[in-house]
């Protein structure tokens, strides 16, 4: 990993680089988990887009929802150093605030990027995706507990930045797809009930519909321990594969980590004005890797 550190292109913060390190290492301090009885989950991003973050958190929860209180939180990243830090800091500020999720809603991009102690400016989007998708996860909170969706809107500081699917009741495709995936919503009726989209001028329809029939199950497939057997099938595969990536695709590439299903590595082309198709080699990678190991390998490029 010491050599990884070296490799960093961008000049990130010693925190930064802290909190990435420990998650992919599996340290008992990292958030990157999953919480399967969470009380709220939201999404942000996509994979077909580089970057997706998924967001678990648990709400001590009373009479009145407005003093419900977050005090658990955790992730799955699918994206670069910064995205991965920036989850890590969240979760941190979350737990260690313990706020209302209403309260919530005030924690801004600039304060990730603050207890990080600095981001590149080129890296600010990752922060912005943490602040969405925790808005994300309290919209959900909001639906399962009943709250008015205005409510939020009036609370949420961040509203006017994220593009909205529905202009009538102020639903991102972000937020609608974290509360279709978290309550296994099918149909357009049911997404009209929970009153997320579609009830108004009907605009949004199309869309919705070809939200429903998109592949969800791809963009976030479950977390599965591998056996050490398969761990190691791994580790001689990309042995065999990363020095042939180097010589025919003129690309550095380098295995960082194994954590349950997910396989991270790096992929940079060798000179930095120098072209590489890096999406298309992951792929290929990954496909190798699944028809060794098993359909459930994902692999991650943690970018420079």
């Amino acid at each position: 990993m010491d050599s990884f550190c070296g490799h960093m292109a961008w000049n990130y913060s010693d925190k930064t680089v802290d909190l990435f390190l420990n998650a992919l290492m599996g340290d008992a301090n990292s958030f990157m988990g999953i919480i399967p009885d969470a009380d709220a989950i939201g999404m942000h991003g996509s994979l077909e887009c580089g970057d997706a973050i998924k967001f678990y958190l648990k709400i001590e929860q009373g009479s009145n929802p407005s003093l419900d209180r977050i005090y658990q939180a955790r992730y799955q990243t699918f994206g670069c150093t910064s995205a991965i830090a920036a989850s890590e800091a969240l979760c941190a500020i979350l737990e260690d605030s313990r706020p209302t999720p209403l309260a919530a809603l005030g924690i801004t991009t600039e304060d990730i990027v603050r207890y990080l102690g600095g981001m590149p400016e080129q890296k600010i989007h990752c922060s912005v995706m943490g602040a969405e998708v925790l808005k994300n996860a309290i919209i959900d909170w909001a639906n399962r507990r009943k709250v008015s969706l205005k409510e939020i809107v009036l609370h949420d500081k961040n509203s006017e930045n994220a593009g909205q699917l529905c202009n009538c009741l102020r639903t991102s495709k972000d937020q609608l797809l974290s509360v279709i995936v978290a309550e296994g919503l099918t149909t357009v009726e049911e997404i009209k009930k929970w009153q997320l989209a579609g009830s108004g001028c009907g605009k949004c329809l199309p869309e919705i519909e070809t939200i429903l029939k998109s592949d969800l199950s791809k963009i976030w497939r479950p977390v599965t321990e591998l056996t050490n057997d398969q761990k190691m099938i791994i580790y001689e595969t990309m042995q065999e594969l990363l020095p042939g990536i180097i010589s025919k695709k003129n690309c550095q590439a380098e295995l960082l980590a194994i954590k349950g299903n997910r396989v991270y590595c790096q992929f940079r082309p060798i000179e930095a004005k120098q072209f590489v198709d890096l999406e298309r080699l992951k792929n290929t990678v990954e496909k190798f890797l699944q028809e060794k190991v098993g359909s459930s390998i994902v692999l991650i490029d943690v970018g420079p």
